[in-house]
């Protein structure tokens, strides 16, 4: 059998400090199952007091993979055992395209009339506009479209919700005042200020 890597010899603030975390309602699943397994890895501990187990063990009783319970004590061992138990600040983490402002002034010219001979704002247009309006030089097609569909249709404030009535339909629900049973439906801002009818999206 191969010898045991990064073993783990915990002081007993150490041990404190893992076991507070083990049981604390504020400590995340993934946190709480990193300290039980360096608390069973502890060799300097006795068997009697729950630790010195093997992985077979650790894995057994957590119910955790055995590459967990090696990354965990890879982890401790170079990081040492308390800040290992948090998660890492992530190396890559791509930069955004976009700050606040700018994605603020990407909701506005959204939310503006689009160009004369245009129903609505495309990606494109708005790509364009953006360019030519120096509030960035470049900028792709998918960050315009994942920006925007960064909250929920609900959310965003482009969009109105109302009943669809039929135009049809107006003269006789006026005269009659009753509700028409219709459905709701979602219009863009755009289409509310051009157009008087209110025809489903």
């Amino acid at each position: 059998m191969s010898r045991k890597q990064h073993l783990i010899n915990l002081s007993e603030a150490e041990r404190s400090g893992l076991e507070k975390i083990s049981h604390s309602s504020r400590a995340s699943i993934r946190e709480k199952t990193r300290a039980r397994v360096l608390l069973l890895s502890d060799v300097s501990c006795a068997r009697e007091r729950g630790a010195s187990r093997t992985d077979a063990e650790i894995v057994e009783q957590l119910g955790c993979s055995p590459l967990t319970v090696y990354n965990v004590r890879r982890r401790a061992v170079e990081r040492g055992a308390l800040e290992s138990i948090r998660r890492g600040v992530q190396q890559q983490r791509k930069a955004r395209k976009l700050n606040g402002r700018q994605e603020a002034q990407l909701v506005a010219l959204t939310c503006s009339v689009p160009p004369e001979g245009r129903s609505r704002w495309s990606l494109v247009l708005l790509r364009e506009r953006l360019i030519e309006m120096q509030i960035v030089e470049q900028i792709g097609l998918e960050t315009i479209r994942s920006t925007l569909k960064k909250t929920r249709s609900s959310h965003k404030p482009w969009w109105k919700q109302m009943w669809c009535i039929p135009p049809q339909e107006d003269a006789r629900l006026v005269a009659a005042g009753a509700l028409w049973a219709g459905k709701m439906c979602w219009k863009s801002m755009n289409e509310l200020t051009m157009s008087s009818g209110l025809g489903c999206v």
